[in-house]
């Protein structure tokens, strides 16, 4: 098995790579939602070379591919997906992202997503040793229904579930976001379209450089979390997800770090296909596929570090945070996504 390489800041202070670990966590969504039932875990298991072969093949065949022969394939279709490479993975759902119809979306309607997160601090499985404090704030949890008004010009609402109650609150109209969107028409105003121009777009964390300053390649970490937080947030036209998927196939062939395929499962427990991404931190960041056509699951941030000292309770391997996309529609208000 492909072992997992060192973190090249391994020898910051420990307190250093918990903030990093939790910065890079935080990104992804600034709210504090509820918590919820704990999911299950398992680890994730590296792909060798070899493997991935095997694993395009199974596919292809609609086996499944387990860590342990106890996991269950979801459903589904076979289907004639074949790829070795973390590129060429990105390249096939390009192609099925863009072979999508784009959807009928009115300015009065509101784009409906249903979304599980996770974090470590929030699980109430994990335990910290005495005298060991910690802060939970900002940290998504559990089970979260939103309908995010498509041209952010309407009130919008969102439905939290926690502890067998039902949460429910409005979302303010929404101004442009200055980076990143902040609802469907700005996606389609603003976000690229063609590969090369999201990349730098991505890497710029929703800005593009000035043509002066876009030397060399772009930077694969930065923009890997732009995606990650891009495909969560937002449904995008088919054009535009293709374009995300062909840039970061760009990255993964050119960028500094290697980049491998993993047989993993979401923050929901859903079996997929993940593609490695190194950060800072001590973690790594993993963007799940589902394995019958490649569709879009979601995020883990995961361990690659292990303790640095008696407080530091996740080990190599261990899921740090994620997000599960579960569905995701165009509705006229947030019932109708249900």
């Amino acid at each position: 098995m492909t072992r997992i390489p060192p973190a090249r800041d391994r020898r910051l202070p420990a307190e250093r790579h918990r903030y990093l670990r939790e910065q890079l966590a935080r990104e992804f969504d600034p709210e504090k939602p509820a918590a919820a039932a704990r999911p299950v875990w398992r680890r994730s298991v590296l792909l060798a070379p070899a493997a991935v072969v095997a694993l395009s093949v199974a596919v292809a065949a609609g086996v499944a591919v387990t860590r342990d022969g106890n996991d269950e394939a979801p459903p589904g279709p076979s289907s004639d997906l074949s790829f070795t490479s973390a590129s060429a993975l990105f390249e096939q759902a390009a192609r099925r992202a863009e072979a999508k119809a784009p959807p009928k979306v009115a300015d009065q309607q509101f784009i409906y997503t249903k979304r599980q997160d996770y974090h470590w601090k929030l699980d109430p499985g994990i335990k910290l040793p005495a005298g060991c404090a910690t802060t939970d704030e900002g940290h998504p949890y559990g089970l979260r229904e939103i309908a995010a008004s498509v041209d952010g010009k309407h009130v919008g609402s969102s439905r939290e579930h926690r502890d067998g109650r039902t949460v429910e609150r409005q979302i303010a109209k929404q101004l442009p976001g200055k980076g990143m969107p902040t609802s469907y028409r700005q996606v389609q105003r603003d976000v690229p379209t063609d590969a090369r121009t999201m990349s730098w777009w991505l890497s710029g964390s929703g800005k593009l450089p000035p043509p002066q300053m876009r030397a060399g390649l772009p930077n694969e970490m930065t923009g890997s979390r732009t995606a990650a937080r891009l495909l969560n947030d937002h449904l995008l036209p088919p054009k535009t997800e293709a374009a995300v998927y062909r840039a970061l196939a760009r990255m993964t062939k050119g960028g500094h770090q290697k980049t491998e395929l993993l047989s993993t499962k979401d923050v929901a427990g859903r079996n997929g296909i993940g593609v490695r991404f190194q950060q800072l931190g001590g973690v790594r960041l993993d963007l799940v596929f589902d394995r019958q056509d490649l569709t879009y699951m979601g995020t883990n941030t995961v361990d690659v570090s292990g303790p640095k000292d008696k407080c530091d309770v996740l080990h190599i391997g261990d899921v740090v945070s994620g997000t599960a996309v579960l569905k995701r529609a165009v509705v006229d208000a947030l019932a109708d996504g249900s």
